[in-house]
This record gives structure tokens, sequence and C-alpha cells, in this order.
């Protein structure tokens, strides 16, 4: 099978003062080359309520293609690379192909406090079953063509564990593993937006258009959100077998807004939002295999319309973890860093 070298991810991690550690808990193999591989799919229907008309709802796909990441991980830091396949999702002789760009950057500064920087955007949607209520555009099949319909979602969020028996990269399972089940309280903080928009044009199609809803001919719906939700987070470890589980909840602060040829509005309010994360798999020292699912809900309620987006990023993972001989300029590093734990540690004392 080709592989074209469209870059459509790129995804480095930074892990600061995190310390190569072991104990009856979890191992971080920081001191080890990790070589991984991993291959799977995202995708982000979208979904329109709408509270007027016959047609009460109707539904946007994307048909992104298949994507292989291969990366390496060594010292807490992460490089991958992610390549398009010419493999699409769904059929293209019914669904519009879909482009789309996914970059995120994850980091540490403290323990037990794990920040991410995201960015998604995808462009080229098709309207499920258009032909049922309108055929004055491009119908493939039974379905409406929207090769300009783009969704982008860019923001910061923030997980911080109660539980110091808790760390993140080790509950991932690809940097580090654990020895036994633990669980954990955290909160998860977002300071960010997200929107649709067809470039200029309607989103909706011709039919759907009412007097007494004026975004009904909107050409874009967008949305600002921040605030901090509660979860839990956990990780099952029997045997080779490890899970790890994310799930927060809750509303944050919104600004949203729409904006057509005749009139733009804004409004402000509380929205409900989640953080959910799934990883299980087969955890050995020298190696593991994993299956790994991200989703997302994200919404936009201007009445009469209701805009829904949902995320999910499926892969399967397999990679390596190889003993190599530490470099001199990382052993003098940590020596310093070992000498200054001991000053401080003096002048406490």
């Amino acid at each position: 099978m080709k592989v074209s070298l469209l870059a459509i991810i790129c995804l480095v991690s930074v892990f600061v003062n995190g310390q190569s550690y072991q104990d009856s808990l979890y191992t971080l193999y920081k001191k080890r080359l990790i070589v991984s591989v991993e291959t799977g799919f995202n995708s982000s229907p979208l979904s329109f309520d709408l509270k007027y008309g016959k047609v009460k709802s109707i539904t946007f796909i994307p048909n992104p293609p298949l994507v292989i990441k291969p990366s390496i991980s060594y010292y807490g830091v992460t490089l991958g690379i992610g390549f398009k396949l010419p493999v699409n999702i769904l059929s293209t002789s019914k669904y519009t192909k879909t482009s789309y760009f996914d970059v995120g950057l994850n980091f540490t500064i403290k323990k037990r406090i794990y920040f991410g920087l995201d960015f998604q955007y995808y462009k080229g949607f098709t309207l499920l079953n258009q032909g049922d209520f309108d055929t004055s555009k491009s119908i493939r099949g039974n379905n409406g063509i929207y090769p300009n319909l783009n969704t982008v979602e860019a923001g910061i969020n923030m997980r911080y564990f109660f539980s110091k028996k808790f760390n993140y990269r080790a509950a991932l399972g690809i940097q580090g593993d654990y020895k036994k089940s633990v669980w954990s309280p955290y909160i998860y903080g977002y300071f960010g937006g997200y929107g649709v928009g067809n470039n200029n044009d309607i989103i909706f199609p011709d039919t759907l258009h009412s007097k007494s809803a004026s975004n009904s001919k909107a050409r874009s719906f967008s949305s600002f959100e921040f605030g901090v939700i509660p979860g839990l987070a956990g990780v099952l470890r029997k045997g080779w077998f490890q899970g790890n589980m994310i799930l927060g909840f809750g509303p944050m602060i919104q600004g949203k807004s729409f904006a057509s040829a005749d009139v733009s509005r804004g409004f402000l309010g509380l929205n409900f939002r989640t953080d959910m994360q799934l990883s299980l798999g087969v955890q050995k020292d020298k190696w593991f295999l994993l299956l790994n699912g991200n989703f997302k809900f994200r919404t936009i309620k201007i009445a009469p319309v209701t805009f829904n987006q949902y995320y999910y990023d499926v892969r399967l993972v397999a990679g390596y973890r190889i003993n190599v001989k530490t470099p001199k300029g990382i052993i003098k590093m940590e020596k310093k860093k070992a000498e200054k734990r001991a000053e401080k540690a003096a002048r406490k004392n």
C-alpha cells in the first residue's frame, strides 16, 4: 500500500521535571528509547437540531483517510509524524473526501499538572439523505456534497490529579506502566473555541431556510469557552492487562454567535463539556500493544438551531522499549539536578 507524505498530524510531547521513577505502583521508562507505531482514524460528524419546519435534524459526516504514525520517545520527549494512507473510511462514490489537520503539544511543569495545546481542522462534509428533502445542490447518491464546509477547534487544556499515586504518563502506557490499580479525582480546565463555517456560503440547503429563524441562513456558528470541571481518572492493572480511563464533565462559561449575510448575533451562557479518554491493552516490560480512544462532544445552542459536534479518535498502538546507553550530556544534567536537590534539602535541615 502506497503511503503519501501528506503529514496531517504532527505531535510533539514534552515533559519537564519528570524523573526516572520506579516503585511498587508504576515505572517510568525515561532512560529507554521507545519506538512505537500507531494506526487508526479520527472523525468529527456534525448534526443540527432544528426547532422549526418539517425537518427536525440533519447530519453532516466527514470522510477522512486512515492514518499511520511512527513515533520515538526518549527522556520525556516524544516526536511523531502522521502520514495519510490512500484509503478513506467511507466510499468516495457516495461521500466526499475530507482533508484535515490535527496537531497537539503536551507538557507538564509540575508533578500532577499536565497541559495540552490542540488544533483540529476538517474540511469537506457530506449531508446524509439530503435528496429526501432537497435537490438544489450537488447530490451524490442520496447525499448532499459540501466540499467547503469546515470545522475548527483551537484551545489549551489542563489536568490536575489530586492523588500523588496517579502519574499520567504511566497511565497512558507508552512511556511507563502501572503495577497496581489506582484511582484519582482530578479537575479539567479549558480555554479555547470552536465553530463551523461554509466559506461565506449558507450552511443549510434552501428548503431549510425560514423567515422565522434568522440563523437558518447562517454562514457560520462559533463558540468560545472557558472554565474548570471535575472528573475521575483510574488505572486498572491485572497481570498483563492495563486499562486507563479519564472521565470529566460539567458546565463551562460559553460565548456563542452566528453570522449571516443579514445579521450577526452573540450570546453568553453556560455549556456542558466532557473530557473522555480510554485506553486498554497488553503491558510488558519491553513492549506494549494498546487500543486508545479519545472522545469529545461540543454544542452551540442558539434557538431555534442547535449545533452538535462529535469528535472521536481511535488508534491501535504497538511499541518496544529499547535499553540504550545514556549520553554523557544527560548524565551531567542529572548529576547537577541531584546536587541542587541535595543542596535544597540541606538548607531545609
